[in-house]
């Protein structure tokens, strides 16, 4: 689900696509209270169930 906030919130900038350094750098940064980082492989994982 924060996967699809960021796009949908980036999506005037970039029209909803954005780099996968970028997505995690933005999920990381909303994610500040959570101990482990969110990694590329991580954000792979979430994105292949939402198709």
């Amino acid at each position: 689900v924060q996967i699809v906030d960021i796009c949908l919130a980036t999506r005037p900038t970039n029209g909803g696509l954005i780099d996968l350094l970028e997505l995690c750098s933005l999920l990381n940064q909303r994610r500040r209270a959570a101990r482990d980082t969110v990694s590329e492989d991580d954000c792979l994982r979430a994105i292949s169930k939402l198709k």
